[in-house]
């Protein structure tokens, strides 16, 4: 449902071998739009040492290919949430805009302006009822 949200159609995850790589996987999301500020926060919290307890992950993100690679650990909690969390930090789209001031074609609301009723000309007919005195 995040990657939905976040117009995230690909996520690939898997487990990288080899020495010292024991614990981490590979993570790579697609397409993912970044603008500056998210690239910085992806480096402040993704990339590298200092990155609030996951010191030993890395992020790349190729803006070409609309790309973005992380590498998670094991250690900082089980995958599918450490996914999640990347994508409200990091990817999660902004909020949608306000709705529009312009209301759209629908019923008359309290809102709307009421034309004013000028005085009768002879044109127009005389209203139902007009001049009947009640019980006569």
């Amino acid at each position: 449902v995040e990657c939905l949200r976040a117009g995230i159609a690909e996520v690939s995850a898997v487990r990288r071998l080899g020495f010292g790589a024991g614990g981490e996987h590979a993570v790579r999301m697609a397409p993912v739009r970044l603008p500056a500020s998210r690239q910085v926060r992806l480096q402040r919290l993704y990339g590298g040492r200092g990155g609030r307890g996951r010191g030993r992950s890395s992020a790349v993100y190729k803006e070409a290919g609309a790309e973005l690679h992380v590498v998670l650990r094991d250690a900082d909690g089980p995958l599918i949430d450490q996914i999640a969390t990347l994508i409200d930090e990091i990817v999660a789209a902004d909020p949608p805009p306000a709705a529009d001031p312009v209301p759209a074609a629908g019923p008359a609301s309290a809102a709307d302006p009421v034309p004013a009723a000028g005085p009768a000309s002879a044109a127009d007919p005389p209203p139902t009822g007009a001049g009947k005195i009640p019980g006569s």
